[in-house]
């Protein structure tokens, strides 16, 4: 029985981007569609056979219209353009959104395909490495992680590992299917800084498995402002955050192709804990302006707002390692944290006051 071709009064309803999206998955991830991509992580280093059907691997080739085709018998042009799958040319014409990429599929915690990340494979300097289906009612960038659907169907993967993209989550979910090991829950935001609403799905999971958080992103500077950005993130969802060090220019997927490398890395029992990549990079930012009291003074402040958010007893067991690592008494860190507490709760105040002020709308 043919199906009906979808309208375009279908047009940003749930449905219909599900329908079209899980038929496009379909095509991307037939078998022989899947092995090029298993193949191409091979080359990764990443072995990925032992990873299951759950697991969206595909692979779209070049071509300007092969998925088009093949959708365009069950699905309007607009539906397909509505769940990102398709494009118009500069001539108007309708052609594949994803052409010559591995493809990603990118599940809800329902197990919905949302959308799609994919990476190309065509090596054209002009084209981005990188290729999310564009945002609609089913594919939130800021609310979608890669592999938390999949991690939670393992009855052993408790605790939540962040890094930064699919082949990071892929080389360690893969490691542990060959190990048969568990115990990790690699997820990745989707091309977007990690967000609160993100943080709050981890969270979710990490208190029901009673969990710590590691957060492993690359190892250059940037690697480190999204793990500090993803670490506060996660500690203000009231979560015990650690950071794993990769060596400098290392993503977890290239740490992990080593052959010293090892699963305990990810382990938060051996990561940093988040207040100390702070410190390290207040210390950072001075420079040789540490040698001055003026610069550890700069640098003790920059880290006493952190921990001002923290609850005043830890905070307080936090004082004797903090003059040490700023080389200065601890009364002077006691005081710098008191002004911090005060100012954290003066602001507080006066955000609670413009919220109570604000007229209410009916």
């Amino acid at each position: 029985m043919q199906s009906a071709v979808r309208s375009d009064a279908d047009r940003d309803d749930p449905q219909a981007l599900r329908e079209v999206t899980a038929a496009a998955a379909a095509i991307f991830t037939e078998p022989p569609r899947r092995a090029a991509a298993l193949s191409y992580l091979k080359q990764r280093g990443i072995d990925a056979t032992g990873l299951g059907s759950e697991w969206v691997l595909g692979y779209a080739p070049p071509g300007w219209t092969r998925l088009v085709d093949r959708l365009h018998g069950s699905f309007s042009g607009q539906a397909l353009l509505d769940a990102g799958v398709a494009r118009r040319s500069s001539r108007g014409a309708l052609i594949d959104a994803f052409r010559e990429r591995v493809i990603f599929g990118l599940r809800d915690l329902d197990g919905t395909v949302a959308g799609f990340i994919a990476r190309d494979l065509s090596g054209n300097p002009n084209t981005p490495k990188y290729f999310n289906t564009h945002q609609h009612a089913l594919f939130d960038k800021g609310r979608l992680l890669y592999g938390l659907h999949e991690g939670l169907n393992l009855s052993t993967a408790s605790q939540p590992v962040i890094v930064e993209g699919p082949l990071d989550v892929l080389a360690i979910a893969a490691r542990q299917a060959t190990e048969a090991s568990g115990g990790l829950l690699p997820v990745a935001s989707s091309g977007t800084a990690f967000t609160t609403a993100q943080a709050q799905r981890v969270a979710d999971v990490a208190t029901q498995r009673e969990s710590s958080v590691l957060v492993a992103m690359d190892g250059d500077a940037a690697g480190r402002a999204a793990a500090l950005n993803a670490g506060e993130r996660l500690r203000n969802a009231g979560l015990d955050i650690r950071i794993a060090l990769l060596a400098n220019g290392s993503d977890p997927a290239d740490y992990l192709a080593r052959p010293d490398a090892t699963l305990d890395t990810f382990h938060a029992g051996n990561g940093l804990p988040l207040l100390s990549l702070q410190v390290e990079n207040a210390i950072a930012r001075q420079g040789d302006a540490m040698q001055w009291p003026e610069g550890r003074l700069r640098a003790l402040r920059s880290v006493a707002g952190h921990v001002a958010t923290y609850p005043p007893d830890q905070a307080a067991r936090q004082i004797g390692w903090l003059a040490e690592a700023f080389h200065m008494h601890p009364s002077t860190v006691t005081l710098e944290l008191a002004d911090a507490f005060a100012l954290a709760r003066t602001v507080g105040s006066r955000h609670a006051a413009s919220v109570a002020a604000a007229p209410i709308t009916m």
